[in-house]
C-alpha cells in the first residue's frame, strides 16, 4: 500500500492547536481511502508549548526544529525526514492553522489519482468566519508581476487546472517530482516559494491546479504595521529575486515599477538620524535587498539554492516521537 504523508509546520501555533486543529487534521487523514497516511508535525522552534500538545496527540511524529528555519527551511527539513522515514507518493503540506472538512484530504487524492498530468494542487481556501470569502483559489500576478492570491473562482473550473501557481495550504505535492526538482529554493524563505515550486514543477511537464471540491479554511495573519515587516519586505525582495531567475523582462518590468519608488524611499531615508517609519523602512529595505541580491548572482546561482530531497541533515531537527 502507498503511503501519503501530511506535514504540518507551526510557528507559535499554540491557540490553533488548543482549539483542536490538529485533532481535525488527523480526523481528515482518516477519510483517504486504499493508502497509509501518516501525520508529521514540525515546531518550527516556538517555544510557546506547542510541541507538549503535540506529543500528547496519538498517532503523529512529532519534530522539532533546533532554531526557527524560517518557512522554506522548516518545510525542506521536514520533507527530508519524510522521505527518510516514509517514502511517501504524495505530501500535504498544511500549516497548524489550516482546519479543513473532513473529507478535504480524499478529495485532494482522489483529484491527483484521477489527473495523472498534475504535479501540485491546493484545495479551495476560505475564511473560517466567512465561506463565502474565497482566500486562495490559485495565484494572479498583478500587472504581470505582482504575486496575489486569486480570491475570485473562475467561471470555468477548467482554468483551474492550468494555472501558473498556486499556493501552499493544505496542498498536495507528487514526491517523485520533488526527488526530480527538489525542495523549496531557501533564498525566498518565505513568500514566492511556492510560485518558484510551481514554475520548477510545470517545467517538467506537470501542472498546477485547484481542486475547488476539497474545502479548507484560513483567515490569512493579521497584523499591526509593524508586525508586518517581513510580509512587505519579502513580497518586494522576492517578487524581483522570483523574476530574475525566471523571466529578465518581467524582471525589468518589475525593477522599473519599483527603481523610483527606491529613490523616494531612500531620500526620507537619509535626512533622518533612525528608521522611524516601518512600512517605509520594509518596502525600501525590500527593494534594496532584491536588487542587491540579484547584481551579485547569476540567476543559475539562485536556482542551486534548492537543497536536494536526499541531503538531510539530522542537526536541523529533533524527533521527539515516532508513532
Amino acid at each position: 500500500m502507498d503511503t501519503i504523508v501530511v506535514h504540518v509546520l507551526g510557528y507559535r501555533a499554540f491557540d490553533y492547536l488548543k482549539n483542536q486543529s490538529l485533532d481535525q487534521i488527523l480526523s481528515a487523514s482518516k477519510q483517504v481511502e486504499n493508502y497509509d497516511v501518516r501525520i508529521v508535525f514540525q515546531d518550527n522552534y516556538s517555544q510557546d508549548g506547542s510541541v507538549e500538545i503535540a506529543c500528547g496527540t496519538p498517532m503523529v511524529d512529532v519534530l522539532l526544529s533546533r532554531e526557527n528555519l524560517m518557512y522554506t527551511g522548516g518545510v525542506n527539513s521536514g520533507l527530508q525526514y519524510i522521505e527518510k522515514m516514509y517514502h511517501p507518493k504524495y505530501v500535504i503540506l498544511v500549516d497548524a492553522d489550516n482546519y479543513c472538512e473532513l473529507s478535504a484530504y480524499r478529495k485532494l487524492v482522489d483529484f491527483m489519482d484521477n489527473n495523472h498530468q498534475v504535479g501540485i494542487a491546493q484545495p479551495l481556501v476560505v475564511s473560517k468566519k466567512d465561506p463565502s470569502h474565497v482566500y486562495s483559489c490559485g495565484h494572479l500576478y498583478e500587472d504581470g508581476v505582482f504575486c496575489k492570491p486569486r480570491r475570485v473562482l473562475p467561471r470555468s473550473k477548467a482554468d483551474l487546472l492550468n494555472m501558473e501557481s498556486c499556493s501552499i495550504c493544505s496542498t498536495i505535492v507528487r514526491m517523485d517530482i520533488i526527488r526530480r526538482i527538489g525542495l523549496l529554493n531557501e533564498v525566498f524563505r518565505m513568500y514566492y516559494e511556492s510560485s518558484d515550486w510551481c514554475f520548477r514543477i510545470r517545467k517538467e511537464g506537470y501542472l498546477c491546479a485547484c481542486c475547488p471540491e476539497s474545502l479548507c479554511y484560513n483567515e490569512g495573519t493579521m497584523v499591526t504595521p509593524t508586525g508586518n515587516y517581513h510580509e512587505a519586505y519579502y513580497r518586494l525582495r522576492n517578487g524581483l529575486v522570483f523574476w530574475y531567475m525566471h523571466d529578465q523582462e518581467k524582471f525589468q518590468i518589475m525593477k522599473n515599477s519599483l527603481i523610483d519608488q527606491l529613490v523616494t524611499l531612500n531620500d526620507e531615508f537619509n535626512k533622518n538620524d533612525f528608521c522611524v517609519d516601518c512600512v517605509k523602512e520594509s518596502a525600501r529595505k525590500g527593494i534594496e535587498d532584491g536588487l542587491q541580491c540579484c547584481n551579485r548572482n547569476q540567476p543559475e546561482q539562485l536556482k542551486a539554492m534548492a537543497p536536494s530531497l536526499f541531503d538531510f541533515d539530522k542537526s536541523k531537527i529533533i524527533v521527539l516521537k515516532h508513532e
